[in-house]
């Protein structure tokens, strides 16, 4: 199977395992070894490539793996022949017509799915003397937008898990940046890259470097290039003209995946990718303490008419992990609690991994041996009580219950599949609906008929669904074992 042909099929780890054991099965000399092991490799980075075009980071992640595991594992860890990547850089291989643009491309990809989901940080220290090395090799050649997305790659992971190996990438990217002779495609990736964080970091003139990629290569923008300057911008400039140009751009994208067919999913992953750009201008407006503004941003991006949105004066926006300590609001009111908040989050996020058996990591977070359930999915009803405890020291902190905040609606920032709720009410605090579009519900409607179903299996089944039942009739309702036809309300338990 090519490698293109490979790229999302349902049969790619039966694929990948061709690979692997064919130097085992049908070869013996080393050449030959070499030769299985890089078509493996190819159709790896073919995957990868493909799965992040379409927002697939789990997806990436296997095919980063599987492109140079040994065997495949059938679980959370595989064990990588790193070293392969170095024997590559054999003449037999490297002379090949499409070598470099997948070589530097796994890299590339490598670098920025460890970025975003904080991974195999060991690993990403192991390669990166090889992988800068190959970038300077090549950048020699002259800097393609592959090789300066893979720059910028390496250095925004080296900003966010490895600072000291920082200057080893930073000059390449200062300076190709600042080449107006650099390919314009290359050259606003690598702007963009220090209009960033890695900017931020360098100390460098973040403004000159966004106005450069915003407005002077322009011509270069594709997909949402525009609207991560912007996003920048409203952060560097809090101003209503920077906001509502913002705003605009989200419209327009939105407009624009909303024309494609219903069945176009290339739209939806569109608008997935899209939503850590927004999260990030939320962040901005959380730290400024401008609630009204936060939920007009959410309001365009839910695509919620200002009407039939939920205001901020009604609604607690809660962060706990804000960069600059605890934040809730609550309309014009605050509640801050100036702290580090990356201990407790990863208290949480440990207690949580270990309840739930599952091994989530941080970003920032120092290095370790990270939690792998020995069943992976299943709970730990031992860790229970650490997780609660945990839970409640996050979403209801000393104080919070004081302000006697009544809000008819909750949200928060970033959402975490947690039980916040029912933390709330057993700790006897305030609770309501967590607001997933802003939109306020529509008006209950008379319940006439109810369909009771359970499948519990319990002794106690009959009782329970007669009580229920019981409940509904005394309210005028009818009530039925099995599903009626005239669309009843469904209770089930």
């Amino acid at each position: 199977m090519e490698a293109t042909a490979a790229a999302g099929s349902k049969r790619l780890q039966s694929v990948i395992e061709v690979f692997a054991e064919g130097p085992e099965s049908s070869r013996s000399d080393a050449e030959a070894a070499l030769g299985w092991q890089f078509a493996q490799f190819v159709v790896g980075a073919v995957g990868a490539n493909s799965a992040l075009s379409r927002s697939e980071l789990n997806e990436a992640g296997d095919w980063l793996a599987w492109s140079l595991t040994k065997s495949i594992e059938h679980g959370p860890e595989q064990h990588l022949g790193v070293g392969r990547l170095l024997s590559f850089l054999h003449p037999t291989i490297y002379t090949w017509e499409h070598f470099a643009e997948i070589y530097v491309g796994w890299y590339r990809d490598f670098y920025y799915y460890a970025l975003r989901r904080a991974a195999m940080p060991e690993i990403g220290k192991a390669l990166l003397p090889g992988a800068v090395g190959v970038v300077e090799m090549m950048w020699k050649g002259g800097v393609s937008e592959t090789l300066a997305m893979a720059a910028g790659s390496i250095l925004a992971w080296t900003v966010q898990e490895f600072p000291e190996a920082v200057p080893q990438i930073a000059s390449l990217v200062v300076e190709a940046a600042a080449d107006p002779t650099t390919d314009g495609r290359a050259r606003l990736v690598l702007a963009m890259t220090l209009a960033g964080r890695p900017g931020r970091y360098l100390a460098t003139d973040r403004d000159a470097w966004r106005s450069l990629a915003l407005y002077d290569l322009s011509d270069w923008h594709l997909q949402h290039d525009r609207l991560q300057l912007l996003v920048e911008e409203f952060a560097a400039r809090d101003e209503r003209s920077v906001f509502d140009e913002l705003v605009r751009e989200i419209d327009r994208y939105q407009i624009s995946a909303g024309e494609h067919a219903a069945r176009n999913v290339d739209a939806y992953r569109g608008l997935d990718a899209l939503a850590p750009l927004v999260g990030v201008a939320l962040n901005w407006c959380l730290a400024r303490r401008q609630s009204d503004r936060a939920v007009e941003l959410l309001s365009h991006w839910y695509r919620v008419p200002h009407d039939e949105s939920f205001v901020a004066a009604d609604l607690l926006i809660q962060c706990p992990f804000h960069s600059d300590g605890y934040v809730a609001l609550f309309g014009p009111e605050e509640f801050h609690i100036d702290t580090d908040t990356q201990g407790p989050l990863i208290e949480l996020t440990q207690a949580g991994n270990q309840f739930l058996g599952v091994f989530h990591s941080v970003a920032g977070a120092s290095g370790g041996t990270p939690h792998v359930p020995d069943r992976e999915g299943v709970v730990d009803e031992s860790a229970a009580d650490r997780f609660e405890a945990q839970l409640s020291k996050t979403y209801l902190p000393e104080g919070l219950a004081a302000k006697g905040w009544r809000f008819s609606g909750q949200m928060f920032v970033p959402t975490k599949a947690h039980p916040i709720q029912a933390i709330q009410v057993s700790r006897g605090a305030r609770s309501a609906p967590i607001l997933a579009s802003l939109q306020k519900p529509f008006p209950d409607r008379k319940v006439r008929r109810v369909a009771i179903w359970s499948g519990a299996g319990s002794m106690t089944e009959e009782m329970e669904r007669e009580l229920v039942a019981a409940t509904f009739r005394k309210g005028g309702g009818q009530t039925s074992k099995s599903l009626l036809r005239k669309r009843p309300a469904l209770v089930t338990f």
